[in-house]
């Protein structure tokens, strides 16, 4: 099953500063999600939830979190790099269905187009970027659930986990949206299947491993998101690239037997 973050005691997982994201100016993420309509009521004041990414000195999230207007129904997806923001515009249909979210960010781009977020696999109208021509370089740790102090609003359940030093075409997106595992393998930095009970914060990149664990998080209640396993099946360029071998120790800690159908 997936992995639920409480909405008490910021829970998450924790990989350590890893340092080849400082300064990049080179970003991609995705993850799914799903959350409940009373986890997402957008209730009170405005406020930003953790999700994936680092803190600035200030404590707020850098990269990648769930944000919303307060009051009603807005909900929406942001990335932060520290001096200004991208966020998708309002969203109501990310309630009680399995979520697949992703942003990418090229700072060689011209300023106003450096970010972009996808909503399965698809890209979607965003507010006014305002992003830097790189993101900041700092000693914080890299979460998945718990960023700078903020949580995963009211419980949220996360699976899936990817992060490159790349920025993903708008293809490799979609692609990513449809399979559990990574089909890019060049410049990731972090797979995270949050999913197999005591190995939900396990990676299987072969480079950053979990270093801690935050108020641990607990084993989801809701079915698996709809992604298909395994890799093997409809292999990217870069994977077929890598042999078995490799493969089976990049992923050695996946169950051996996989079912060649699609979970949800």
């Amino acid at each position: 099953m997936a992995t639920l973050f409480p909405n008490t005691g910021n829970s998450g997982y924790q990989y350590g500063d890893i340092n080849t994201l400082d300064g990049t100016v080179n970003l991609s993420i995705c993850i799914w999600i799903y959350q409940t309509a009373s986890q997402n009521n957008g209730a009170g004041t405005a406020t930003a939830f953790g999700m994936v990414g680092k803190t600035n000195q200030a404590g707020e999230p850098l990269y990648f979190f769930k944000t919303n207007s307060g009051g009603g129904t807005v909900k929406a997806f942001a990335m932060y790099d520290g001096t200004g923001s991208v966020a998708t515009q309002a969203n109501t249909a990310l309630d009680d269905v399995w979520q697949h979210v992703g942003i990418t960010y090229n700072g060689a781009n011209s300023a106003g187009s450096r970010g972009a977020i996808y909503i399965a696999g698809l890209p979607v109208t965003i507010s006014a970027d305002t992003l830097g021509a790189a993101m900041p370089s700092n000693a914080s740790n890299v979460m998945i659930g718990s960023v700078g102090g903020l949580y995963v609003n009211d419980g949220c359940t996360l699976a899936h986990c990817k992060i490159w030093q790349a920025t993903l075409s708008a293809t490799e997106m979609f692609i990513e949206s449809k399979y559990a595992e990574p089909q890019r393998m060049a410049n990731l930095v972090i797979y995270a299947p949050l999913m197999f009970n005591s190995e939900q914060g396990a990676t299987y990149d072969g480079t950053n491993a979990l270093t801690a664990t935050i108020n641990t998080p607990l084993t989801g209640t809701v079915s698996e998101p709809p992604v298909i396993w395994p890799a093997s099946t409809k292999l990217s360029r870069n994977v077929r690239r890598i042999s078995d071998g490799q493969r089976r120790n990049r992923f050695q800690r996946l169950p051996k037997h996989r079912p060649l159908v699609q979970y949800g």
